[in-house]
């Protein structure tokens, strides 16, 4: 009964049917954590074997849960595309070419968020390569579905380097950062699927760790890493995490670190700026027709004319945001926004956050489908830093706090991770059952109509070479 999702914005739809209700369950949670603290007041400090653990459980729930909670199932089309593109770059091609007969064709065979050409010679997404390279390398000596829990692993420890680097004699405030990744809704779930935020969230955390070494050429290693970040899937969410390091350099008056940023995220940006247009020569033919939205630029106007209702989408989605994170991140955020006040480093790592937020807000408030807020996943390694922050600020109530950490942690793990995987099994349950019925119709092609309920047009997904049977159209390609 997908058709009574249909008359609902997305973020309103999963603001009643997802975020409600663990907000409700998260109320109550909390009461338990303040009312009935019986937990041990030992220090909150992980040993080498207890990261080691977390990272392994973490990569191995995440696996698990791509195929026992969300069914194996690419949901949305940002998943789709990821895996798409992966195929190509896997078979060592940039494009893969389109069948003559169905050139003219093509939007029936569900071009969204393909390379706007009409009639095109071959096809490939309008995302940048990154996410979909990394996917194809892990499925050169693996399941590719092992990316996501990789990428997630690797923030982890990125996320601990940072932490020493920043406080070395606080293993503690380190600790509550792994925690916050670990113990994230958003981040475990996220990492079950082919998202691009996993691997934005891994490269930033990187990038920080080497900027933070100080060192020339732990700098020039950053600008590597900020090349691939900025090309995951879209070129502005790397760039809004770097900007206020730039000010950052600024202030402390780095010249010579500040001039060789410039240049080469700089030289980053004019890349990837010019990417789309160096694949539409491939994808366009002598009769293709290269339509509008090819560049950056189109595409951030048809995005500004298209805004509408912004203010309250943003609030549906910062509400997710929270609800899909542990017990314990608000307060200790909101403790770490506080050190802003006078720690710059601090005041660096939130104004990312708030960049985003405010960007975001005017040029794309909707993020369609995802857990927590999707555009604030490669700024959760800001948040854990944050939150190491705001317990460090906490230093004269460790004694009296670390009890209601370790119930917040255990009832976050025990409690509100099954809800939130209930959730999402669930919502990508509908559509996967719907997927397989139309796997199974034996038919060689099956028209699909999105009128009836949000992102049931994914469902016309084929795959590069269209050798998937039946092959699946959009049904208003041919009209009413």
């Amino acid at each position: 009964a997908l058709s009574v999702l249909a008359n609902f914005d997305i973020a309103g739809m999963l603001l009643g049917r997802q975020d409600f209700p663990l907000l409700g369950l998260e109320l109550i949670l909390v009461a338990l954590v303040i009312f009935r603290p019986l937990a041990p007041a030992r220090p909150i400090v992980f040993g080498n074997r207890t990261l080691i653990l977390t990272a392994v459980i973490l990569v191995a729930v995440c696996w698990w849960g791509h195929r026992a909670v969300l069914f194996g199932f690419d949901h949305t089309r940002d998943e789709q595309m990821a895996v798409f593109d992966s195929i190509v770059f896997a078979h060592g091609r940039l494009v893969w070419p389109l069948p003559s007969a169905w050139q003219e064709h093509a939007d029936a065979l569900n071009v969204r968020f393909m390379l706007p050409v009409a009639r095109p010679e071959a096809w490939i997404s309008a995302y940048l390569p990154g996410n979909a390279m990394l996917r194809a390398v892990v499925g050169m000596f693996a399941d590719p579905a092992l990316t996501g829990p990789l990428l997630s692993v690797l923030a982890l420890y990125a996320v601990w380097r940072c932490a020493r680097l920043l406080w070395p004699e606080d293993r503690e405030a380190a600790s509550i950062a792994v925690l916050t990744l670990a113990l994230s809704g958003q981040v475990v779930l996220t990492g079950m699927t082919a998202f691009a935020m996993p691997a934005h969230l891994a490269a930033n955390l990187l990038w920080l760790w080497l900027f933070l070494r100080r060192r020339h050429a732990t700098d020039l290693a950053a600008l590597t890493v900020g090349l691939l970040a900025t090309g995951l899937h879209q070129p502005l969410l790397h760039p809004m995490f770097v900007a206020p390091f730039f000010l950052l350099m600024l202030a402390e008056k780095q010249w010579a670190r500040l001039a060789l940023f410039t240049v080469g995220y700089g030289a980053i940006m004019a890349f990837w700026m010019v990417w789309p247009h160096l694949m539409v020569a491939f994808v366009a033919g002598p009769h293709s027709v290269v339509a509008s939205g090819t560049g950056y630029t189109d595409r951030l106007r048809d995005m500004l004319a298209g805004n509408y209702r912004a203010i309250p989408v943003m609030a549906a989605n910062l509400l997710r945001f929270v609800t899909w994170q542990w017990l314990g991140f608000l307060p200790l955020l909101l403790a770490g926004f506080a050190v802003t006040r006078h720690d710059r480093m601090a005041q660096t790592l939130a104004g990312g956050m708030l960049l985003t937020v405010a960007v975001m807000t005017v040029i794309l408030a909707s993020q369609g489908y995802g857990f927590g807020y999707r555009y604030l996943h490669g700024l959760l390694g800001n948040a854990a830093l944050l939150s190491g922050y705001g317990w460090r600020a906490l230093a004269g109530e460790r004694d009296r706090l670390r009890r209601f950490v370790w119930r917040a942690a255990t009832l976050s793990l025990l409690v509100q991770l099954p809800a939130q995987m209930y959730l999402a099994h669930r919502q990508y349950g509908a559509y996967a059952g719907a997927d397989a019925r139309l796997a199974a119709s034996g038919t060689d092609y099956v028209l699909v109509d999105q009128r009836h309920a949000p992102f049931l047009g994914d469902l016309a997904l084929n795959r590069p070479d269209l050798s998937n049977r039946p092959i699946r159209l959009i049904a208003s390609s041919f009209g009413d």
